[in-house]
């Protein structure tokens, strides 16, 4: 079997697109990886006619895909959670950084970790940010309300974008982020760095090595080469500084 990977701006979905149409006649199966929006669903909607098609990390659940595979995004936000409440055990509370409504696998993490202290009847313990500024704006919002509320503890995002990055990077020149234990998900070479610079301590990683294997073999199990697949779950994996796999395999 040939496997071909190809990147495609997050932000160019017409790009993607005009992609999987000039290659899904010549292929066995599409592992797709793309955000959850209307025109991506209505190209899968068509293709679907044409391959098998995949979606791994983030569904999207209103398409014609064939099977979604990924973790449990909502266990994901539980086990941060968890982590996040036996630091705080003796004092303390958590800031939360909000994600797009409209993001499917980062609001189950969102809801995950919002519904742990619910259980427990601690949702005081939680600060709850949504950026809406510009960037350097909303920085500075985080920074103030860390210097007011001396008894934050940890920072916990369930989404990776461009105000996560510049959070994290303040993180060397200001004390108030610095001081906080910093809990996120989904490993990159780029959060290596950071973990081993220890502006992040702690990495909840969606697998995405195994989330492509079990979708080869869904799709090798559509052609006939190979049993039912078991299960479309993939385990996630926790990561600090100490347990980090080669960059290679990243």
């Amino acid at each position: 079997a040939t496997i071909y990977r190809t990147h495609i701006d997050v932000g160019d979905p017409e790009r993607l697109i005009s992609h999987l149409e000039s290659i899904a006649e010549s292929r066995d199966g599409i592992i797709l990886f793309a955000s959850d929006l209307p025109q991506i669903s209505d190209a899968i909607n068509r293709l679907a006619k044409q391959t098998t098609i995949v979606t791994i990390s983030t569904d999207i659940p209103d398409s014609a895909r064939h099977c979604y595979i990924g973790i449990d995004n909502f266990n994901a936000g539980q086990s941060a959670a968890k982590i996040s409440e036996a630091i705080c055990r003796k004092g303390g509370r958590i800031l939360v950084i909000e994600p797009d409504p409209t993001a499917w696998a980062q609001m189950e993490r969102f809801n995950g970790f919002l519904q742990f202290f619910a259980n427990r009847g601690e949702e005081e313990k939680l600060y709850r940010f949504y950026q809406t500024k510009p960037l350097t704006l909303a920085l500075g919002e985080v920074i103030a309300l860390l210097k007011a509320e001396e008894d934050i503890r940890v920072l916990y995002s369930p989404i990776n974008n461009e105000f996560l990055e510049m959070l994290v990077e303040a993180g060397r020149h200001e004390t108030t982020i610095s001081s906080v234990a910093k809990i996120v998900h989904d490993l990159s070479p780029h959060s290596i760095k950071n973990l081993q610079s220890g502006l992040i301590d702690i990495v909840l990683d969606s697998n995405p090595m195994q989330q492509v294997f079990q979708a080869v073999e869904f799709i090798s199990e559509q052609h006939g080469y190979l049993t039912k697949l078991e299960s479309s779950v993939v385990d996630f994996q926790l990561y600090t500084s100490d347990n980090l796999p080669r960059t290679q395999f990243i």
